[in-house]
Order: C-alpha cells, then sequence, then structure tokens
C-alpha cells in the first residue's frame, strides 16, 4: 500500500528486486537513501526541464 519510495519501502522489498543476500545487504540502508535520493533530483530536474519545453500554455509551437 506504499505511494511514495522511501528508504524503508526500499528496504522491505529489495529481496523482491535482488537476487543474491550480498546484494541486499550492500543496498540496504544508507545505500537505499543514496539511491533514491539521485533518483529524486534526477526527476526534479526533468520535471524542470518540461516546465521549459512546455511553457505555462502548454508546448511551444515553432
Amino acid at each position: 500500500d506504499t505511494v511514495a519510495l522511501n528508504p524503508q519501502a526500499i528496504d522491505n522489498t529489495l529481496g523482491v528486486l535482488l537476487k543474491y543476500q550480498d546484494d541486499i545487504t550492500r543496498v540496504r540502508g544508507n545505500e537505499a537513501a543514496r539511491m533514491l535520493e539521485k533518483v529524486a533530483q534526477g526527476a526534479a530536474t526533468a520535471g524542470r526541464a518540461d516546465d521549459r519545453e512546455n511553457g505555462p500554455t502548454g508546448p511551444r509551437r515553432p
């Protein structure tokens, strides 16, 4: 029932995503939080690029 990613949700589902226990242990905790932050920054950057491309009234016309 999680609607947003957070480090705890990532930790709780790593077994579904990763096959080996060593990988799960490596990603759990601080690494999961770091990865989530990196994704969030990328999404924010992409959102700003979309805003510049589309402008306040929709897509720019040539």
